[in-house]
């Protein structure tokens, strides 16, 4: 199954998920992406460029792995993986007061389908 693919079936099996995109953080841009709301290439790149910021890391050089926010429209998860450290997964959920830990478990779900392991 393709990754534009697998992502899909994510998007579409969990209640809520926007938006699911695979970005490169070296580079700032989102190489992949599924969505059921209208989002451009250059909107994509834009949270590419802010997970960039966020996971940038702590002024002692470890680089951030997990980066959750929220405004009134939607929630925002940005996870690095953990294997490919310059790629990192964004979800865009609906709403607020989404848990980041349940956000963080589906994250962790598609890095590990994504890598061909068993999601569950």
């Amino acid at each position: 199954m393709s990754i534009k693919k697998s992502l899909s079936v994510f998007r579409a099996q969990t209640p809520g998920v926007q938006a699911i995109a695979l970005a490169d953080l070296s580079t700032g841009t989102v190489l992949v992406s599924e969505s059921a709301i209208p989002m451009g290439q250059e909107e994509f790149d834009a949270l590419a460029r802010r997970a960039g910021r966020l996971l940038a890391g702590a002024a002692d050089g470890e680089v951030g792995m997990l980066a959750y926010e929220a405004d009134p429209s939607a929630s925002r998860l940005f996870m690095r993986n953990e294997n490919e450290i310059d790629d990192a997964l964004i979800l865009v959920v609906n709403g607020t007061g989404k848990d980041p830990r349940d956000l963080a478990a589906l994250g962790s779900a598609i890095f590990t389908a994504l890598a061909g392991g068993d999601p569950t």
